[in-house]
């Protein structure tokens, strides 16, 4: 499931998740495909992400940066055994508000929305934040929204009849209607999934801990870290001290990203309810 990110890919990968023929890896995103330095682990470095077993007929790799890498895509087209990719879009002027407040709230992003969008809103790169112990974006913010650009990529290497394309907003309001698309396409079973909540929103992400925080946590005995007082006192710390973005785009800001993202917003509105 390779995107788009800030669209649902969390809540989505963890409902698939649940079917018993379906193994999610763990964690969601391996960003295997994407980085030659994880690659170069081989299948062997890939398979160790999911529990193996018979019953399994997918194994979910939630990757969002693969949507907007041809180099994952060429490799997972080479590598994989028949592949099938959900996309899960967005409306593209919101995702972007989105993202742009989620890395906002991480203080990952300092930069008026603006700034960031004219410096790094094309920007396809990641490099590896060893605070989360992954590759992050460096920006990206019109690149991840452009639909329009990409998906007819991954058409044209998987196959038209591999791609299943999902309007965020239909997995908001009916998330077993969702479900039953999505195993009708994978030909499994039809069965009945606990409806999740949202997961991974923007609104509950908490700032990541500052130098300074992570200095401090040296001192800490090792068993006071997992305890629950500490991370609660953690969290409510971080959660008071997390920056708010604004909540709105302004009406320059709208008019620049409807103009920007154009075909990717006709791209979006001509995918059919599900």
């Amino acid at each position: 499931m390779p995107g788009a990110a800030k669209s649902g890919t969390s809540t989505l990968h963890a409902l698939l998740s649940a079917h018993p023929q379906i193994e999610g890896a763990r964690p969601k995103e391996s960003q295997h495909f994407s980085f030659d330095e994880l690659y170069s682990g081989g299948a062997n470095a890939h398979n160790s992400l999911f529990e193996q077993s018979p019953k399994i007929r997918y194994y979910l790799d939630s990757s969002q940066c693969y949507m907007i890498h041809q180099k994952a895509l060429s490799r997972i087209y080479k590598d994989l055994d028949s592949p099938k990719a959900i996309f899960l879009l967005r409306e593209p002027v919101a995702r972007v508000l989105s993202h742009y407040r989620w890395n906002y709230r991480l203080t990952v992003e300092k930069s008026p929305l603006m700034q960031a969008l004219n410096e790094r809103g094309e920007d396809t790169g990641y490099s590896f934040d060893p605070l989360v112990e992954m590759y992050r974006e460096h920006g990206g913010y019109l690149s991840l929204s452009r639909y329009s650009h990409w998906i007819p990529r991954w058409r044209e290497a998987l196959g038209e009849e591999n791609i299943l394309l999902i309007r965020t907003e239909d997995l908001k309001k009916d998330q077993k209607k969702i479900m039953k698309l999505c195993f009708d396409f994978l030909e499994i079973e039809d069965i009945q999934i606990k409806i999740g909540q949202n997961r991974n929103t923007t609104a509950e992400t908490v700032r990541l801990p500052s130098r300074y925080l992570r200095a401090v946590a040296k001192f800490i005995p090792g068993g006071l870290h997992t305890s629950r007082p500490y991370r609660m006192l953690r969290h409510l710390y971080l959660g008071a001290t997390t920056p708010k973005p604004p909540s709105d785009l302004t009406d320059a800001e709208e008019t620049f990203l409807r103009a920007a993202l154009a075909d990717d917003i006709a791209f979006h509105a001509a995918l059919a309810p599900t």
